[in-house]
């Protein structure tokens, strides 16, 4: 069985477990006093509200989504103790290699710029740079037009969040930390998830985004209206990115490009790899492959 590490209210964790049924356990972190849990250093056992167990003899295997980088609303020292209780049932698969999609840490040890320098050896990515007090001039930014990024996409103490937004590198605080890009231009955005030994792409078009980041309207994406459609991916492309996951060591995560008049420039990797906004409805199989993935445990 399964042991999905989750919260309640996820619309991705929903569609899962409506694939799923008794094939796995879903342990909703925010919703911890609603399970009976013991933990011992040799065993462990949880039981649902409706009395559905997991054990570890009954678990084969476990997948986080965003539960790690999440807390609860209590006291902030039973909080912490809640999460390191989901910690250590993680910990608990991942010492047995039987975790499934990418640890929490992928990225603390794998980061953007890291990636980048991957990803050049397959596609074109736009030139980049990380740092604060920065000089008055940078060669690969004279006369382009720049784009500046949030690396952590953390929010600031008033709960605002930075997406891809186009600056004057003459106007920005230099004293600041930045992650800046060369603005590419292009007609469509296409994503890739990686699940497995399969691709799946998809494509929308930029001509009526506003601003530079797609991000900003997938809260409102209606999945009777999807913006988002599948794309076919040549053989080249395919083969390439075969390359790049091997580089990186995954087989799961979502892959971020813009499409221009000369083909693909990779933007980045996400190793969690939001996906349900993508086949919301499991018209495209995409759905069906991910929940058979997660099942099968590799």
């Amino acid at each position: 069985m399964l042991l999905v590490l989750t919260t309640s209210g996820d619309v991705t964790a929903d569609l899962l477990f409506e694939k799923f049924g008794h094939s796995a356990f879903r342990l909703n972190l925010d919703l911890w006093r609603d399970y009976s849990l013991v933990l011992q250093p040799d065993r462990w056992e949880i039981s649902n509200p409706t009395n559905f167990k997991i054990t570890g003899r009954s678990a084969s295997h476990c997948f986080w989504w965003k539960t790690l980088q999440s807390t609860t609303k209590d006291d902030k020292y039973i909080a912490a103790e809640i999460k390191y209780v989901f910690r250590e049932l993680y910990g608990w698969f991942l010492r047995r290699g039987l975790v499934v999609g990418n640890s929490p840490d992928f990225h603390n040890r794998l980061g953007k710029l890291q990636i980048l320098n991957f990803a050049s050896s397959y596609f074109r990515t736009p030139q980049s740079i990380v740092g604060w007090n920065l000089p008055p001039q940078i060669e690969e930014f004279q006369e382009r037009e720049i784009v500046a990024k949030s690396l952590s996409s953390e929010p600031t103490n008033d709960g605002r969040l930075l997406f891809a937004s186009a600056v004057e590198y003459c106007g920005i605080d230099r004293g600041s930390p930045w992650f800046l890009q060369t603005k590419v231009d292009a007609f469509n955005d296409v994503t890739v998830v990686v699940c497995g030994d399969e691709f799946y792409a998809f494509t929308r078009s930029r001509k009526d985004l506003e601003g530079l980041d797609w991000r900003r309207t997938i809260a409102d994406e209606d999945p009777e209206r999807p913006s988002w459609h599948v794309r076919a991916l040549s053989g080249a492309e395919r083969t390439t990115l075969r390359g790049l996951c091997q580089d990186l060591g995954v087989n799961w995560g979502r892959f971020d490009f813009l499409e221009d008049e000369s083909g693909l420039v990779f933007l980045e990797y996400n190793a969690n790899g939001q996906w349900a906004f993508l086949d919301f409805h499991g018209n495209n199989g995409l759905i069906d492959a991910i929940v058979a993935y997660l099942l099968a445990g590799k």
